[in-house]
């Protein structure tokens, strides 16, 4: 199993969980211990979701006697990022293997999400599609800018599907992109 596909993995089970635990990470090192407590879940639960994102290269862990401290892994260099529309009836997790698998083995950073109508915040929210796409992009373009990992003239949109033609919409009012495919 690739890297990727590990992370993959560890991305969709749990989902809750782990992205609870990654924005626990963003702060400074954390122990399986403080994890446990504010996810209220198992050490054994955190140390098993923290060890697929480990071989994902997603964190890291520093070893301090008997107690492992881990964040998130961050080597400091900026890269192109691909950011991923998908259709009215498709999810993030479909994106994974239509474009972002491919764009992490070329060294693109990946940011896929639900927009307005779309897979989760369509039926876990109820918010329906939009028809200015272009206003919902430009947040997204705006928070991925902030991260020091982005290299902020290599920005690519990429749709599929309905995402196909709300792309090129959100691309007519963002400047910043360097491409919509």
């Amino acid at each position: 199993m690739s890297k990727f596909e590990t992370a993959f993995k560890a991305a969709i089970a749990e989902n809750e969980r782990r992205i609870l635990i990654s924005t626990l990470l963003a702060s400074p090192d954390l122990r399986v211990l403080d994890i446990a407590a504010v996810t209220q879940t198992t050490q054994t639960t955190v140390s098993a979701a923290l060890r697929l994102l480990r071989t994902a290269g997603v964190v890291i862990g520093r070893r301090e006697g008997r107690t492992v401290h881990y964040r998130v892994a961050d080597d400091g260099k900026q890269r192109p990022t691909v950011i991923l529309v998908n259709g009215y009836d498709g999810t993030v997790e479909e994106n994974y293997f239509y474009n972002a698998q491919a764009a992490l083995d070329r060294g693109y950073d990946v940011l896929a999400f639900d927009g307005p109508g779309q897979g989760s915040v369509l039926v876990e929210q109820g918010v329906h599609l939009r028809p200015d796409w272009e206003n919902v992009v430009t947040p997204v373009v705006d928070w991925l800018l902030q991260r020091p990992s982005v290299d902020p003239d290599r920005v690519v949109l990429i749709g599929l599907s309905l995402g196909g033609y709300l792309a090129p919409r959100a691309a007519s009012g963002e400047h910043r992109l360097a491409a919509c495919i």
